[in-house]
């Protein structure tokens, strides 16, 4: 047991680490620092720094390391997992941006771009998945921007906190991408309404503050201010044999569940974006645009439809494809299936064509294969998913042989 003079140290400790995490004071990252800090905040508690304020910590093959052998510490050493394990981000303005798409694409220019690329998806997969299985429970602070890769590596934790800086957004459309690291599950299953997840997988919809808590992207919303008060009270509170439903009850005691914000326009996208091929959302976006639905909110659906017509034809469909198949599969199909998917985008091309224009020559205009949704097949939709490569997900083989990444 620790002595309550070094509980109060602790607690000390934890104000200035959740201030830092608010942004109050900004969390400058020293050359020699890692990409990702790992630190028992007790026993009990642990936490996960996000660490590369500098790309708004965009998760790269390094940063998926630090987390895959921590991980797999805690499965070979019982006495050493903790009971919760908070992760967050760096710097203030983000919790993570994404994956280190630059680099990837960077990778992808050299040869065998097959390899390069097979591995940095096979590795964030492996890390993305031993996350929604280790034993303690992990609470994401969403303090910033959250996006893509950083939606794989917290979305599927059971406490998921927003705060007044939160931006999330599934955004893989635009890059000639589609919704990985899970995206298929967790999309499928917002709020039961798979129609929701159509929406934000294939607009790349932000979402702000109390808007994540009311889609149902957010267990919780809490301000920063309070933050510092909550690790304070898990920290008092947790320990060994802690049960889910009792963090859970800290947790909510911290938390605002008013839910002022934008409305969400529910019948109108349970109408367009009613689970069926993306030729028919399409079909159903336009036939509302023209005022042809009574009771529908025609300006949204234009702008959707303008916005879904901007980006990569082949993204929007698989997209669609992805999150249709997710609603009756497991978390573990899931990944296995994003695994292929990934491997054929690397091929395809339409991923380095997008990163290309958006963020490497910042043209703004990508040559997508096809200039509209109609001109893709189903047939062209389903080479992305009838592929011979699989992701290995057997976990307690992998800490057993003790595999390095």
């Amino acid at each position: 047991m620790f002595s309550r003079s070094a509980i109060h140290s602790k607690i000390l400790h934890l104000r200035k680490l959740a201030k830092a995490s608010t942004g109050v004071r900004a969390m400058s990252t020293a050359a020699s620092e890692p990409k990702v800090l790992t630190e028992y905040l007790n026993k009990n508690v642990f936490e996960f720094t996000l660490n590369n304020p500098k790309t708004l910590n965009s998760l790269d093959s390094d940063m998926i390391e630090i987390l895959w052998q921590q991980i797999r510490k805690w499965e070979n050493n019982q006495e050493e997992t903790p009971r919760v394990v908070f992760m967050k981000g760096a710097g203030g303005k983000a919790f993570c941006a994404g994956g280190d798409i630059v680099s990837i694409y960077k990778g992808g220019q050299e040869e065998p771009r097959s390899k390069v690329c097979a591995e940095f998806f096979y590795k964030e997969y492996i890390v993305d998945y031993a996350l929604t299985q280790m034993d303690p429970i992990q609470i994401s602070i969403w303090n910033g921007i959250v996006m893509g890769g950083g939606v794989g590596v917290s979305c599927h934790s059971p406490i998921r906190i927003a705060t007044e800086k939160s931006v999330y957004a599934m955004p893989e459309t635009a890059i000639g991408f589609f919704t990985d690291v899970g995206g298929s599950y967790f999309l499928a299953r917002l709020k039961d309404n798979i129609s929701n997840g159509l929406f934000l997988g294939l607009t790349g919809h932000r979402l702000k503050a109390k808007d994540l808590l009311k889609w149902g992207v957010a267990t919780n919303y809490i301000e920063t201010s309070n933050l510092p008060s909550l690790y304070e009270d898990v920290l008092k509170h947790t320990n060994k044999d802690s049960k889910f439903e009792e963090i859970k009850e800290i947790v909510d005691s911290h938390s605002d569940t008013t839910l002022e914000g934008e409305e969400i326009p529910e019948e109108t996208i349970n109408y367009c974006f009613k689970p069926s091929s993306v030729h028919n959302i399409i079909n159903r976006l336009t036939e509302v645009s023209e005022g042809k639905v009574d009771g529908l909110d025609s300006g949204l659906a234009s702008k959707w439809l303008k916005t879904i017509r901007r980006y990569s034809p082949i993204s929007c469909g698989v997209v669609t494809e992805q999150i249709l198949r997710g609603k009756s599969m497991t978390l573990d199909d899931v990944f296995k299936m994003e695994y292929k998917i990934s491997q054929r985008f690397m091929e395809h091309g339409e991923f380095f064509e997008g990163v290309r224009a958006l963020l490497i020559d910042k043209d703004q205009s990508p040559k997508w294969r096809h200039s509209a949704i109609e001109e893709v097949t189903q047939e062209e939709i389903d080479t992305f998913f009838n592929r011979d490569e699989e992701l290995d997900l057997d976990l307690p083989n992998l800490y057993k042989n003790d595999i390095h990444m």
